[in-house]
């Protein structure tokens, strides 16, 4: 965990939309945010550095929101969150990921090295079972145009649910990769 005014990771997190109310600024996990008195309370968000996830539940579990610096959320869509964290990530300029509609890292495939709001005319909409990253970050929605549950996958190769966010097969519509 940085110390304040270190160069680590930070967010601020309100109680209220607007960047309003009760706030706290986090400088690494938050396991449970109840101890805080932040637990399914975060209405806005300001992300001054880093990645972070937000978790629905406590320790790190369920559904994810992954927001990055330089955004600044009002109305957060997942209000349940629970606890959160930063992760550690390396950015290329380049960004690469190959979506599979077969297990294992079988059948059709498909690379994308941009953001794709809409899967359906890459014919993956709903039909991703494996997903292989090259570089970057991306996060993949569960409805196109970036809504829905979100699934975080960095550098690696990932076969069914093992990535952050429980990436659930046929479940991915939309993908974009992080980038500040």
């Amino acid at each position: 965990m940085s110390a304040p005014g270190a160069i680590g990771p930070q967010i601020t997190v309100y109680a209220q939309p607007n960047y309003k109310g009760a706030l706290k600024t986090c400088y690494g996990p938050e396991y449970n945010l109840a101890f805080t008195g932040f637990d399914n309370r975060i209405a806005s968000l300001e992300v001054t550095r880093g990645v972070w996830i937000l978790y629905e539940e406590d320790h790190f579990g369920g559904n994810i929101y992954v927001v990055w610096e330089g955004q600044k959320i009002n109305n957060l869509p997942m209000r349940s969150t629970s606890s959160l964290k930063p992760i550690e990530v390396h950015f290329p300029e380049d960004h690469s990921i190959t979506l599979h509609n077969g297990p294992s890292f079988t059948g059709a495939n498909k690379t994308f090295t941009s953001e794709n709001p809409n899967l359906i005319g890459s014919g993956f909409q709903d039909s991703v079972i494996s997903v292989v990253v090259d570089s970057g970050a991306w996060v993949c929605y569960e409805h196109i145009n970036y809504g829905g549950h979100q699934y975080l996958f960095t550098r690696g190769a990932y076969n069914g649910s093992s990535s952050e966010g429980h990436f659930e097969n046929n479940k991915m519509s939309s993908l974009k990769p992080i980038v500040f």
